[in-house]
């Protein structure tokens, strides 16, 4: 009498095996299509941080402007005629009462 042996799992037989080595046109095509549109966002998302950073430069400078212009004008108001040309913000605060 023959015995037959029984099957499990692992003798089931699938298409994963063959798919996966052998590379098919639409997924290839997909894959394109993702990697262009995640290049499309990356992009966008460069120049968008970049705008930022010129603004960022931008108010900087606008700052460092502003400060200058508040110096000259504490150091001629601080400072009277014939005084050394130490900053006046470099002596301290002095309040007037």
């Amino acid at each position: 009498m023959l015995q037959r042996r029984i099957r499990g799992v692992p003798d089931i037989r699938t298409h994963s095996v063959w798919a996966s080595e052998v590379c098919l046109p639409h997924q290839a095509y997909l894959k394109i299509a993702c990697l262009e549109m995640e290049k499309y966002r990356r992009t966008v998302e460069k120049d968008s941080a970049l705008r930022r950073c010129r603004d960022i430069d931008a108010r900087l400078q606008q700052i460092g402007a502003e400060q200058a212009a508040l110096m000259r004008v504490a150091q001629r108001r601080t400072r009277p005629s014939g005084a050394e040309d130490t900053p006046a913000l470099a002596k301290g605060f002095r309040l007037r009462y």
